[in-house]
């Protein structure tokens, strides 16, 4: 990187320049944090170090500009990100294991930052992974290999998710499954790609 881009960065706060989608963030990796376009949130991790059943527990850590801790959980393999357009509001895939990965979006309440699993926001509302009402009870997450992923910002409230996996129903019928949604935050709610 040449002096002056450095200097440019330092002055206006790149700390994502060299990510793969400039707003886009990784961890574990070399770099142990991500500060919003808007300098308004930093998101970090820390590796505390091995468990005693040989894993890791890493912290991911949402503050604000005092520094103060807005948001927090534990993840134990590996996260991806994505800062909105705005670079107000972020989303996190949470490769939770094998058979489950999840997506946390950000919501700002009036006094803290909350993160809201995808997943449960489904199961709360009683659809199966296409969107619709539950008509397969296979298709959720207790129930088969259930990978929900956040793929990219459509706009400020709008996200664009995957849903795929395959179910466990039997040892001779394994039966898989795709859908593309989007999430509409402000709403709360899920609709169907076509």
């Amino acid at each position: 990187m040449s002096p002056r881009l450095i200097l440019l960065c330092a002055l206006l706060g790149c700390t994502n320049a060299d990510a793969p989608g400039r707003w886009d963030f990784s961890f574990p990796s070399a770099v142990s944090q991500s500060r919003s376009p808007t300098g308004a949130l930093v998101i970090s991790y820390r590796d505390p170090g091995e468990n005693p059943g040989g894993g890791h527990d890493y912290e991911f850590v949402v503050r604000g500009r005092s520094g103060r801790r807005e948001a927090d959980f534990v993840f134990l393999r590996s996260v991806t990100g994505s800062w909105s357009p705005s670079g107000e509001n972020f989303f996190v895939n949470d490769y939770i294991g094998s058979n489950v990965t999840d997506c946390l979006v950000s919501q700002i309440g009036a006094d803290r930052l909350s993160l809201a699993s995808l997943t449960e926001q489904l199961a709360r509302q009683g659809r199966n992974a296409a969107g619709g009402r539950l008509a397969s009870i296979a298709e959720s997450p207790d129930n088969s290999h259930f990978y929900l992923t956040c793929r990219r910002w459509i706009s400020n409230d709008v996200i664009e998710i995957s849903i795929r996996g395959y179910t466990d129903e039997s040892q001779e019928t394994i039966r898989e499954f795709a859908h593309g949604l989007r999430y509409v935050r402000s709403s709360h709610s899920f609709e169907t790609v076509q």
